[in-house]
């Protein structure tokens, strides 16, 4: 019975059309959910949602932590980059899929990745880098120890990021609520 559904699984149009690519897929981006989850068009005109490898962004949709701090700057940072781009593109690791069902991929905005971009600014931090490529893993935490060093975004908060997410009850009351008026206007001027 399991043979029968991952052979189902693996017949499906857009298993096809992914299975086996060693280049990048272009797509069309149709929304930037979050700051690391995106939903995209594919050449055969297939809906996916897409969640970045190797980072993780504050919440903005969650139902218990609500929106956390510089989660909208997180949002309209990926939203500019991939709407300002000529091509976006996606490239794929060992594991295609999480457990929701989420395509996982390495986003390139005009051949640059997109993640690096997050973690750089300090809007992302590294995480579930196992069994993923040792260069973009290696890619990804230089461009977090650079950010950490400049105090950038999350990281200018002493035990606001953790290697279990992120902690707005660790910043003082008025950097949380900075933070959040910039996110605000920051969205409602770009978001």
């Amino acid at each position: 019975m399991i043979w029968g559904l991952l052979r189902i699984y693996n017949s499906l149009p857009f298993r096809k059309q992914l299975r086996g690519k060693r280049g990048l897929v272009k797509v069309k981006v149709i929304d930037v959910y979050d700051g690391d989850t995106i939903r995209v068009q594919l050449k055969n005109g297939q809906i996916e949602k897409v969640r970045l490898l190797l980072i993780d962004t504050p919440e903005l949709h969650h139902p218990q932590k609500g929106r956390q701090p510089y989660a909208r700057q997180a949002k309209v940072y990926a939203k500019f980059k991939i709407y300002s781009s000529k091509t976006v593109e996606l490239g794929f690791d060992q594991d295609e899929r999480d457990f929701y069902g989420r395509l996982l991929a390495y986003v390139y905005c005009d051949r640059k990745l997109l993640q690096e971009g997050l973690v750089r600014r300090g809007y992302a931090r590294v995480c579930y880098t196992s069994r993923r490529k040792k260069e973009m893993v290696e890619l990804v935490r230089t461009a977090q120890q650079e950010a950490k060093a400049r105090k950038k975004g999350i990281w200018k908060h002493k035990g606001f990021v953790t290697s279990k997410g992120f902690h707005p009850e660790e910043m003082n009351f008025f950097s949380r609520m900075w933070v959040r008026a910039r996110g605000r206007l920051l969205y409602m001027m770009f978001g």
